[in-house]
């Protein structure tokens, strides 16, 4: 059960339009140099937060508002590279059920293989130790993904994402991803935001649908529009569901 109100956090403007139309008494806030927007879809509070996109902008963004107002939830939306290999197509919606930070590791001595893990962990807590693997709060996860998979009219998928900070743009490279990770998505934040939520021990939850397949860059083929309305549809209706 989520007390208080939902920072729901997206990378670019498009990301959120359709959730802004649907904000109820919006009333714009400063964080960290960056506007809020805070206000209610159907009876949620929330707020909404552009970041920008990366790792870097979403760590900044995010900190400032839960520095300004704790929230009950940190929710990641948007769109991503889907993976074909993984069954995903343009449009469909993805759950995260873990986050990779695919840049955190060891190079790997043989080309290809598993990147070794670091020999530290990046967060350490009692009992958790983090090297490039994020958790997602499980049961708010499994809600938005039943609350999507009866709503939206699309494929919906949980499992892995990874973040990368290059856009993966190669055939080898989308194999390595998936095959090393698993992931259904590839996104430029979703690390970020989990290593927040970790921080300040607030649950995670990450959203998206399918703007393009990775490695594939003809910009003819992509649908950002389409993945834009799918991913803020789950959304409204993981809010509008949720216990």
């Amino acid at each position: 059960m989520v007390s208080g109100d939902i920072l729901i956090a997206a990378a670019v403007p498009g990301e959120i339009e359709d959730l802004i139309k649907n904000l109820s008494g919006a009333t714009p806030e400063q964080a960290g140099g960056r506007e809020l927007l805070r206000g209610r879809i159907g009876r949620q509070a929330v707020r909404l937060l552009v970041t920008g996109p990366g790792i870097a902008n979403t760590v900044q963004g995010l900190t400032a508002a839960i520095e300004k107002e704790r929230p009950g939830l940190i929710l990641q939306t948007g769109c991503g590279g889907g993976f074909s290999e993984a069954g995903m197509q343009i449009g469909d919606v993805a759950v995260a059920s873990t986050e990779f930070d695919a840049h955190l590791g060891l190079e790997p001595a043989v080309p290809r293989s598993a990147i070794g893990p670091l020999p530290f962990p990046v967060i350490q807590k009692p009992g958790q130790a983090i090297f490039n693997q994020y958790p997602v709060a499980v049961d708010i996860s499994d809600q938005a993904l039943n609350a999507a998979s009866a709503a939206v009219g699309v494929p919906v998928h949980g499992g892995p994402f990874v973040t990368v900070a290059t856009v993966t743009t190669t055939a080898a490279r989308t194999a390595w991803l998936h095959g090393h990770f698993g992931a259904l998505i590839e996104n430029m934040e979703g690390a970020g935001a989990a290593h927040v939520a970790l921080l300040y021990d607030l649950p995670f939850l990450e959203i998206r649908a399918v703007s393009n397949l990775v490695g594939d860059r003809d910009k003819r083929r992509w649908d950002l529009p389409l993945s834009f309305k799918h991913s803020a549809q789950a959304v409204q209706w993981y809010l509008a569901n949720r216990p």
